[in-house]
């Protein structure tokens, strides 16, 4: 087998990845006898795969220089549109070298006593994310690879750079799938950023999944993780207070078994959706959407407005009225300490002080056997010294 030229295979300079590609365009039956021979010369000679820069796409019609970018929406639109994506046969052959890098990263670790080449797949790849990150500190305690002996440290931090670069391209060139999907699921309680984040994170994991041997195209592959992670996302966080996913799950039968008519009774919904009728109102129970009183619903001048300024408080209040009423009614009290029983009588009797009604003069005078005149003239007596000092000093507050 014939791998390059023997001034790449001293060791020093690293082979471009694209001279391995003829060498890995084999069916799936020989790829591994195949990727197994080349892997060994390879670390024989001890050369490193490098791996070129993500091919980009003529700068788009209309692209924005990054100074006017408004967003990391805008921004990351941006860069993604620059990224040209796979074809077919790009997918393959991204694949093949990322199988090649990951069997080779794994020899690695076999060798190094941290990890078996028997070791199932869903553990390798939890122990790759764990490992190391060869672009931080490699003296930091976290790294596994930090204990060992300095050779073989850093030939696993080789391996690990590989291993990166092939998956970091695979994910690169798939982004835009994430931003032609995410929409479907804007305006249902989860930020549009957090979206894109979930789904770009779902990439790594349908690179690590994808066997390229199976006929089928990684962009499908990758579709149906992102979808994945979009739907895992909502059913997380989707709401304040989460609701499990077969309730959610549930509910989208029983929508769909209403036909509009959101006054369905549970009956008619079990016999249109195929549910029980308890099973329905459980679903129904369970599903109610939590409000937050903190909750912004308007902006006037510049002012925010919370829910909780709309809502009515139903405890009884403070009765201001009521209070004002009794200080009032102590004030004329104290101040009509300065008057005769007599003159007391006729201004309760006149004003209604006493919880009796107001009288006329006429009355007052029937009450106390004297004339209507004389009611009048004690009356005026009595008003004239509660307008004295003690008077204004007590009752001016209250009627001001």
């Amino acid at each position: 087998m014939r791998l390059a030229t023997p001034m790449v295979l001293d060791g020093r300079s690293p082979v471009p990845a694209r001279e391995l590609d003829s060498l890995l365009d084999v069916e799936r039956g020989r790829f591994p006898g195949v990727a197994d021979r080349l892997i060994r010369r390879l670390d024989r000679a001890g050369v490193r795969i490098a791996f070129e820069r993500t091919p980009l796409l003529d700068a788009p019609a209309g692209a924005s220089d990054s100074s006017s970018r408004d967003s990391a929406l805008t921004t990351f639109r941006a860069e993604v549109a620059e990224i040209r994506p796979m074809d077919r046969a790009e997918e393959l052959r991204l694949a093949r070298r990322f199988d090649l890098v990951r069997r080779r990263y794994r020899r690695a670790l076999d060798r190094a006593g941290l990890l078996p080449l028997k070791t199932p797949r869903s553990e390798a790849r939890a122990f790759f994310d764990g490992a190391c990150d060869h672009d931080g500190d490699r003296e930091h305690p976290g790294c596994l690879f930090a204990s060992l002996p300095p050779a073989v440290a850093e030939t696993l931090h080789a391996r690990r750079s590989e291993y990166d670069a092939a998956r970091n391209e695979m994910v690169s060139r798939a982004l835009y799938l994430v931003l032609r999907l995410a929409p479907r699921f804007r305006g249902l309680g989860v930020p549009f950023l957090d979206l894109v984040q979930e789904g770009n994170a779902s990439l790594f994991r349908a690179v690590e999944g994808y066997e390229w041997w199976r006929d089928v195209r990684f962009s499908t592959y990758a579709t149906f993780w992102v979808n994945q992670a979009f739907l895992s996302l909502l059913y997380r966080t989707g709401r304040t207070v989460r609701v499990p996913a077969y309730i959610q799950k549930a509910m989208k039968r029983i929508n769909a078994a209403r036909s509009g008519e959101p006054n369905a009774a549970p009956e008619e919904i079990a016999d249109a959706s195929g549910f029980g009728v308890d099973f329905v109102k459980h679903v129904l129970a369970g599903n109610k959407y939590s409000l937050s009183l903190d909750r912004e619903v308007g902006r006037e001048e510049g002012e925010n407005h919370r829910f909780l300024d709309l809502l009515e408080d139903p405890r009884p209040g403070v009765d201001f009225e009521g209070i004002e009423e009794l200080r009032l009614e102590d004030r004329l009290r104290e101040t009509m300490q300065v008057l005769s029983a007599r003159e007391r009588l006729v201004v309760e009797l006149r004003y209604g002080l006493n919880g009796s009604p107001p009288h006329t003069l006429g009355e007052v005078g029937k009450i106390l056997g004297v004339s209507l005149e004389r009611v009048r003239q004690i009356q005026e007596v009595a008003l004239q010294r509660m307008r004295g000092e003690r008077g204004r000093r007590l009752l001016a507050p209250l009627l001001n």
